[in-house]
């Protein structure tokens, strides 16, 4: 029970934190720029990783974690890629 009343205290700390944060930092502000492509492609990559590793001898920690890690890598870099084009450029 007493999780329930940490939850407002962890997120005033993480409010706090991001309201002095002045500094911008060029991957956040990329990552910023790219969320809705990222969005928009990381369905099929996920769906393509998970379908890929059944073959793996990992634990499933190991294989969520490289579903997770490259469904990332590999989203933000097909939006970096596609936010090239300049039709493409204008939705995402």
């Amino acid at each position: 029970m007493r999780q329930i009343f940490a939850l407002p205290d962890i997120s005033r700390v993480g409010a706090a934190k991001f309201a002095f944060a002045i500094a911008h930092q060029p991957v956040f502000d990329s990552l910023s720029a790219s969320s809705y492509g990222m969005y928009l492609v990381h369905y099929p990559i996920v769906v393509w990783l998970q379908f890929a590793l059944p073959a793996v001898a990992l634990g499933p920690i190991a294989k969520g974690s490289i579903v997770y890690v490259g469904a990332d890598a590999l989203s933000w870099g097909i939006t970096l890629v596609l936010r090239h084009a300049p039709i493409i450029a204008r939705v995402l």
